[in-house]
């Protein structure tokens, strides 16, 4: 059984494991909008092949 996660899957939780620090990121005006944030951030990385590589070999690359 191969115990690889999936390249988003893996990106999924690096973002859950980050979330406090890139919620805090955001300006005060997006601080109430944070999960549709992540969840763009999520959107992203999904249509962007290049972008979800370049995020799970640097995950601080997302904050």
């Amino acid at each position: 059984m191969n115990n690889a996660i999936a390249p988003l899957e893996q990106a999924r939780q690096t973002i859950g494991a980050y979330k406090g620090e890139l919620l805090a990121s955001l300006p005060s005006h997006l601080q109430d909008k944070g999960v549709g944030w992540l969840t763009s951030a999520l959107s992203a990385l999904r249509k962007n092949d290049f972008l979800l590589k370049c995020a799970n070999q640097d995950p601080a690359s997302l904050i």
